[in-house]
């Protein structure tokens, strides 16, 4: 039984991220009925924590979450969206209890491999916008000159750009829920191979 309502609420939380993820893609903007309806699922998470004795140690983990995401909101390193995926993720994760470290590291995971593969993805744009600029002419690449150096990590080099000021640095929108989705689903992958070497 308790294996089926953690497969019931993998399904959920992987649907809710997936669409949070697209609307973020699409828009820049998940509702906050998207996070609200993720609530619905709580009390199972509850449930499970009161029979493997662990409520304690999950409202500890929550708690941190909870500061972490409002520090890394204020500071400026995560959106409201991200945030609240994270959160999510923290409460309503479908925890195969297999150990109590994997209930406090299970959303840090989740996190930081988002930001990881954000990293990635930062670095491969910084080497295509290299690649890009050393085709062009010097006196082209001076005049196409960043102005800031941050921007070969956070910008797409255009040099087919026309905009009306000249700049052919475009913003890079980055759907950071999208990089939490492809962890979330990495970890849900190593722990179900895991519960079924136990069984």
């Amino acid at each position: 039984m308790d294996i089926i309502l953690g497969f019931a609420v993998s399904i959920f939380v992987f649907t809710l991220l997936l669409y949070a993820a697209i609307r973020d893609l699409q828009t820049g903007e998940v509702s906050n009925w998207v996070w609200i309806t993720g609530l619905l699922v709580l009390p199972i998470t509850i449930f499970r924590m009161v029979l493997y004795g662990a409520i304690l140690l999950y409202i500890f983990q929550v708690v941190i979450v909870i500061v972490l995401v409002t520090i890394g909101f204020y500071v400026g390193l995560i959106g409201g969206a991200d945030g609240k995926a994270i959160l999510l993720v923290s409460l309503i994760y479908p925890w195969n209890v297999f150990s109590f470290v994997w209930i406090i590291t299970a959303p840090f995971l989740v996190l930081v491999g988002g930001f990881c593969l954000l990293g990635v993805y930062s670095l491969f744009l910084s080497i295509r916008n290299v690649v890009i600029r050393r085709r062009l002419t010097s006196s082209q690449r001076e005049s196409t000159k960043p102005t800031k150096k941050i921007f070969w990590l956070t910008r797409r080099f255009n040099p087919l750009n026309s905009m009306k000021n000249g700049t052919r640095w475009e913003p890079v929108t980055v759907a950071l829920i999208a990089y939490f989705l492809i962890t979330y689903v990495a970890l849900l992958i190593l722990s179900s191979g895991y519960i079924l070497m136990l069984n």
